[in-house]
C-alpha cells in the first residue's frame, strides 16, 4: 500500500513531524505526493536545506501573506554550515498567518541530532495549535543494536524512559518504552496522532514493528489514530492499528 494512503490526510492539513529515523525523507515524500496542491515545507527547528530538485520556489517570510501558488514551496531562515545550508524556522505568528494560503503545510518540528533515536527536552518539539495531524517517526531496523551514545540524542535523558542500561540491546519493548514514557514521543503528539514505525524492509523489520505494536499499553495504542509500518524511502506502508477499526 502506498505509505501516503495509509495517512489518509485531509484536504487541507497542517502536519507536524516529530521523532527520529525519518522525519526529512518523509517530509519531502509527502510535498512530492502533493505537489499538484499549494504545498509549503517548511520546520520550527533546523533541518537542511531540501535539495533545488525538491522544490519549486523558496519564499521569504513577507512573501507568505500573498495567496500560496500550486506546487512546492519552502521558507525558513537559511544559514550555510559545512554539511550544507540549513534552514530555521521563521516566526511563529507570521508562519501562523500563512497556513490559510496553502492547502497542505509540511513542518519537521523537532531535531535528532541525525541519530536513530533520541530523548525530548523541555520546550521541544515546537509544535502549532493549528496542527491538524501530528506525525510521530521512530525507526525499527536498529533493534538488535546496542543502546550507545552513536545511537541515541540525548542518551542521559533517554535512560530514564525504562530500566535501561547503556549497551543492552534495543527490542522493540524498548522503542514501545520510548513511546509510552510520561515524556516520551506519545507525550509530545497532539491529535490526529500517527506514529509510523519507519524502515521496514523485510520480514524481520516487520515483525519489529509488530512487536512495538503488542508491547505497548492497550489504553496508550487506542490514543493514536493510526499505527503505521512503513519504509519512507521506498514508500511504502500498511496499517498495523487503526482506531476506528481496532485492526491491529
Amino acid at each position: 500500500m502506498r505509505l501516503v494512503d495509509c495517512l489518509a490526510l485531509t484536504d487541507h492539513a497542517v502536519i507536524g513531524i516529530i521523532g527520529s529515523g525519518g522525519k526529512t525523507t518523509l517530509m519531502n515524500y509527502l510535498a512530492q505526493c502533493y505537489q499538484k496542491q499549494r504545498v509549503l515545507m517548511t520546520t520550527t527547528t533546523h533541518i537542511l536545506k531540501p535539495q533545488p530538485t525538491e522544490f519549486d520556489r523558496f519564499l521569504m517570510p513577507e512573501e507568505l501573506t500573498k495567496p500560496g501558488l500550486p506546487g512546492i514551496n519552502v521558507t525558513g531562515i537559511a544559514t550555510p554550515t559545512p554539511i550544507g545550508e540549513k534552514l530555521s524556522g521563521i516566526d511563529l505568528a507570521i508562519l501562523q498567518q500563512a497556513l490559510p494560503n496553502f492547502d497542505k503545510v509540511l513542518i519537521e518540528a523537532d531535531g535528532a541530532n541525525r541519530k536513530s533515536l533520541k530523548a525530548w527536552r523541555s520546550g521541544e518539539p515546537v509544535l502549532l495549535p493549528e496542527m491538524t495531524t501530528t506525525i510521530g517517526v521512530l525507526p525499527v531496523h536498529i533493534c538488535g543494536q546496542p543502546l550507545t551514545e552513536t545511537l541515541i540524542h540525548r542518551l542521559p535523558l533517554f535512560l530514564k524512559y525504562g530500566p535501561f542500561v547503556v549497551g543492552q540491546p534495543i527490542t522493540p519493548a524498548v522503542l514501545a518504552a520510548v513511546i509510552q514514557a510520561s515524556t516520551g514521543l506519545l507525550a509530545q503528539l497532539t491529535p490526529t496522532r500517527l506514529l509510523i514505525l519507519n524502515h521496514v524492509t523485510d520480514a524481520q523489520t516487520l515483525a519489529n514493528a509488530k512487536a512495538v505494536v503488542a508491547a505497548m499499553e492497550p489504553k496508550n495504542r487506542q490514543l493514536f489514530d493510526r499505527i503505521i509500518a512503513a519504509d519512507t524511502t521506498t514508500q511504502w506502508g500498511e496499517i498495523l492499528w487503526d482506531s476506528q477499526s481496532k485492526t491491529h
